[in-house]
């Protein structure tokens, strides 16, 4: 009886300590080793993995991206000047939306986008000394 108590204490801790691991990490470290192919939007303490059921959603246009969580009513829009083709982009700002209601506009320091193995796209932007990580699915063309 005491082995298996002590076998779920173990477990649970190791759990914890994943959690709190993966809850730490910057997108690039969180995802290394699973490929660059993981699906995620991070920004500052929010982590949202994008390709799977957990309420958030993710919509693509030639130069703005929404990550939407529609039960929170919470929305992370980034808009920029030019597409979505590879380079540095201009005049990019991050609007965020808590409960249904503007909460900040950020004037971002730099955004930009990469392609990665023709699949998947990066968006990487920056304010200061926060940075941020948009990792997503090229499914169809925009």
């Amino acid at each position: 009886m005491k082995r298996n108590r002590y076998t779920v204490a173990t477990v649970v801790w190791q759990v914890f300590l994943a959690l709190l691991l993966f809850t730490s990490c910057t997108a690039d470290e969180a995802y290394q080793g699973q490929g660059p192919q993981t699906p995620v939007f991070v920004w500052e303490d929010v982590s949202v993995l994008l390709e799977i059921d957990n309420g958030w959603g993710f919509t693509r246009y030639k130069n703005r991206t929404a990550v939407t969580n529609t039960e929170k009513k919470n929305q992370y829009l980034l808009t920029w000047n030019g597409d979505m083709a590879d380079g540095a982009k201009t005049g990019a700002i991050l609007r965020i939306s808590k409960n249904g209601e503007l909460t900040q506009t950020l004037k971002l320091d730099e955004l930009s986008v990469e392609d990665i193995d023709g699949s998947y796209g990066k968006i990487s932007f920056r304010q200061g000394e926060k940075a941020g990580t948009l990792i997503f699915s090229k499914l169809s063309e925009y």
